[in-house]
């Protein structure tokens, strides 16, 4: 399976020759989030912000060249995002397995990438996803999203932990565990009115 491109709603995959185009995870999960209340300029700083984190925690676990991140270019906005990030690996002692992790369900039809795949929370392995927003009951859904496709592709039955991160801009975080056994049911059925929505042109 290669990685060809990606959109803000899809990622272009070819698999066993062929090219295809499945919907992301976030892209599928906008059908149950609303954001109206929020102004678009807040929104839009939101997006970047949390990109920008993302980014740096990546360079920060040695992403790239592998000479880690520099911290004189980091704008002063984030830094108490990474001093958060900072302070969850100190107080869990978690490893970093892989971090950006493709995930691909060619059964579902869709795909996405998991911030971080840790040893040393919950069980043996652990889907982390990392957020620098509010909690959102969708959030359940997009671990749950990347476990299932996780699974998937390492065709196993075994599950994995699912966990939320959460970090805020005080230099604090909060890690979220969703234990419900529905979640990946609920993607699924939310997944089925994305499809719904896509063919029908709304």
């Amino acid at each position: 399976m290669k990685l060809l491109e990606v959109t803000d709603t899809t990622y272009r995959l070819e698999c066993d020759g062929k090219v295809v185009d499945y919907p992301r995870v976030t892209a599928i999960l906008s059908v149950v989030q609303d954001f109206s209340a929020i102004s678009p300029e807040r929104l839009a700083h939101a997006a970047e912000r949390g990109k920008a984190v993302h980014r740096a925690i990546w360079l920060l676990e040695a992403g790239g060249d592998g000479s880690g991140l520099a911290w004189d270019t980091v704008h002063s906005e984030l830094v108490p995002y990474l001093q958060a990030y900072q302070a969850f690996k100190k107080g869990t002692g978690c490893r970093i397995i892989e971090k950006e992790r493709l995930i691909v369900s060619e059964r579902y039809r869709y795909a996405g990438r998991a911030d971080l795949v840790v040893e040393g929370l919950e069980r043996h392995q652990d889907i982390l996803d990392i957020k620098t927003g509010e909690p959102y009951p969708s959030h359940a859904l997009q671990v749950a999203a990347y476990e299932g496709g996780y699974r998937e592709m390492l065709n196993t039955k075994r599950t994995f932990g699912r966990c939320i991160l959460y970090l805020r801009d005080n230099g604090t975080y909060r890690l979220v565990r969703p234990v419900s056994p529905h979640d990946f049911a609920v993607f699924l059925a939310v997944k089925q009115v994305y499809d719904w929505r896509q063919a029908n042109g709304s």
